[in-house]
Order: structure tokens, then sequence, then C-alpha cells
């Protein structure tokens, strides 16, 4: 309080208010999951401060490097957020107090969501059997492919090919070498651990050797009645 005298004698009292506050605020980030996942992700902050005001929080959220908005649902000093879209993420927050002290920016190690199967293809259609060597190419369309994660059970007489990558799709050559029978039974999950739909699973016999007739108790040159 300020109390104030004229020459007369009158006074006037003057009250000032003010906070003094040399702490700054503490931010916590934290999410339900990391690495890649195939679900939600929620986001939740924890704000320590005696001053904040939920106004005062900046945010950089980066969807596949581009700015991605993000709904904070705000109880107390606690903000809560879902993201559902799939992408590579880089979140990162910052708060500031009332005296326009910050927390400094806390962010999260980038993690990604992948809600999608991958898909099998063969280019070739496989009969039961066949009389021709044959020659198909494996294709799986996945973003996020391991080929660690690839479960290939297959015949011993196969000869394939080591994988080849163009975006996302991974291809891998097969070959038969002799006749016999061949089996091929291919699965797949994702870094995500999204499992395709359904494993390729095909069997089919390779012969190409002609079948050879011989005649018994039959003479040539002769005629029988």
């Amino acid at each position: 309080d300020i109390i104030v005298y004229d020459c007369a004698g009158i006074s006037k009292k003057v009250t000032y208010q003010f906070i003094m506050d040399s702490q700054k605020p503490q931010v916590i980030l934290s999410s339900s999951h990391q690495g890649y996942v195939n679900k939600d992700v929620m986001l939740s902050i924890d704000v320590i401060d005696d001053h904040f005001h939920a106004k005062n929080l900046e945010y950089r959220c980066l969807r596949n490097g581009e700015d991605e908005g993000v709904s904070w649902i705000w109880n107390g000093q606690k903000a809560y957020a879902r993201l559902s879209k799939e992408g590579n993420y880089q979140i990162a927050v910052c708060v500031k107090d009332e005296v326009n002290q910050d927390s400094g920016w806390k962010s999260l190690p980038a993690f990604t969501i992948d809600k999608s199967k991958p898909m099998i293809q063969i280019d070739n259609q496989l009969s039961t059997y066949t009389n021709q060597s044959q020659t198909f190419t494996l294709c799986i369309y996945e973003q996020h492919f391991d080929e660690k994660l690839v479960k290939l059970d297959l015949s011993d007489n196969f000869q394939t090919t080591q994988w080849d990558h163009d975006g996302d799709m991974h291809y891998l050559t097969l070959s038969t070498i002799q006749d016999g029978s061949y089996h091929l039974n291919v699965d797949v999950i994702d870094q995500a651990n999204n499992k395709c739909e359904k494993p390729f699973i095909v069997d089919f016999i390779v012969d190409r050797k002609a079948p050879e007739l011989t005649l018994h108790g039959i003479q040539p040159f002769q005629s029988y009645d």
C-alpha cells in the first residue's frame, strides 16, 4: 500500500497487487505408444506451474513433414489429445507462465501410426500340374516393410533371388530348377504388427518328362488274328 499526502494534509491510499515468480514452468509430454503402432496414439501434457494458463501452450506437430493440428482437451493443468491419422509424427511442446517464463521445448521420439495391412501378390497363375519350368515374382506391398518379418516357407528345390525394393513395392523372384513337387507358403506382418489378410499358399508339380509307351508280346512285321 502507498499513502500520498498533499500540502493540506489530505491523503490518498493506493494499493498495488503484483506477483513475484522466479520459477520457470515445467512440462511433461508423454504418449501411449512409441515406435511403430497400428492404433490411435494418446498424448498427454502435465504442467507444473502456479501461474499457468492453457492459452500459453505452444506446440509443434508434424505429420509426414507437414504441420498437423492437434485438439487439446484441458483438465486443470493436464491436457490430452488423440492422434488417429496414419503417418510419421514429430511432436514438441513449450509452455509459458504469466510472467513470460518458458519451460523450453520438450519433444517425443518420432513415432509412426500405420493401420494398413500388407498385401501379397504373385504375377503368375500357377496350376496344380505344369510341364514347364516356372519363374514368378512375389510382390509385397507395404510402406513399413522389413524382410525379416516375412515368413517364407518353401521347398528346397526353389531357387530365389535377393529382395528388390521399389518404394512400397518389394519383390522376390522364385524359379523351379528341376522336376518335382513344390510348396510355397508366404505370410507377412509389418513393423506396426499389421498382419496380411491371409497368407499365400500354393502347391504344384513340375513334370517335363514325356510319358514312355512300351508294348510287350508283339513282334514287328507280324500279323495276328
